[in-house]
């Protein structure tokens, strides 16, 4: 049986899904990522997919977890081990963009975000798709799974 997503948690998805998409129409322009152009939105895109999880469960976001930690609220929630290794790897890889840690135009963020190949960019952007997919449809959407859930 499959749950409903509320309305709030699908207005989440929603942005995740737009911001991943953001993030693909700067690649397609320029077949490369700039921490100002499709870096940002496919963080973005990580984070309102986990955080509409948290909303699923409790109708909107509580203070606590207004953070941009990709791997540390995945862990808190508990959906790290409940995520396919690839998808596992993929919120790890991505958390290392994380805009409160590092900021456009700063040497180690441009050299981190320059240093990865367009096919490397590619695979984290199909790797998105998936990963919103996996938590719309394999998590929230999966009682036995979201049960699992620590909130």
């Amino acid at each position: 049986m499959m749950t409903t997503v509320n309305s709030e948690a699908a207005r989440w998805l929603n942005e995740a899904r737009v911001s991943r998409d953001d993030a693909e129409r700067q690649f397609s322009w320029t077949s490369t990522m700039t921490a100002n152009g499709g870096v940002q939105p496919l963080f973005m895109s990580a984070e309102y997919a986990l955080k509409a999880v948290v909303v699923q469960h409790h109708g909107s976001l509580p203070k606590q977890f207004e953070t941009h930690d990709l791997t540390w609220l995945a862990r808190r929630i508990n959906l790290l081990p409940q995520l396919p290794a690839d998808l596992q790897t993929f919120v790890s890889e991505l958390g290392q963009f994380d805009p409160n840690c590092r900021y456009p135009r700063e040497v180690l963020f441009e050299t981190l975000v320059s240093s990865s190949t367009p096919a490397q960019w590619w695979d984290r952007l199909t790797a998105a798709t998936r990963f919103i997919d996996y938590i719309d449809h394999n998590v929230i959407g999966d009682p036995a799974v979201f049960g699992t859930l620590k909130f």
